[in-house]
């Protein structure tokens, strides 16, 4: 199976958001879009995609993991631990792909590696996935798991 690598733009989101320090584990965030999922629902809030975000601590084996629903109402606030906020566009490198069929590891470091050997893009210091539903019990959400990683084109030499 092949996976195609698109440089393309993201458009913005408002999501609520919860986050945890850690290890990436076998579930990452789940317990934390179980939570957002509740409080969406118990507000009536229509819900859109889901985003994993991880960023490097400088830690081996430890991320800063934020859990993002995309919501659509204008006027949310934030209530505790549960962010609201906007993530901007983004110009990313992205790969849609099955992972019933291709292992995650296998097309991040893919990804990864095609950004590190081209000479047009910079990778940004974290990466994100994005579900259209719960992956966990969707299974047509878990077959488009689409990875992310913000880039930057790189100036040319004359």
């Amino acid at each position: 199976m092949t996976v195609d690598i698109v440089v393309k733009k993201t458009p913005s989101y408002t999501v609520a958001c919860l986050e945890r320090v850690g290890n990436e584990g076998s579930d990452p965030l789940r317990r934390e879009f179980s939570q957002l999922t509740q409080w969406a629902k118990n507000r009536k809030v229509k819900t859109g995609k889901w985003i994993f975000h991880f960023f490097e601590t400088g830690s081996p084996n430890r991320y800063r993991l934020e859990a993002c629903l995309e919501i659509f109402r204008k006027n949310a606030k934030s209530e505790g631990k549960i962010k609201i906020k906007q993530l901007p566009p983004l110009t990313v490198a992205s790969v849609k792909f099955n992972p019933e069929r291709v292992s995650t590891r296998l097309v991040y470091n893919g990804l990864y590696g095609w950004l590190r050997d081209n000479d047009t893009y910079k990778a940004g210091n974290y990466s994100r996935e994005i579900y259209f539903g719960n992956p966990w019990t969707d299974s047509w959400a878990w077959a488009r798991t689409e990875i992310q990683v913000p880039v930057k084109k790189l100036k040319k030499a004359r």
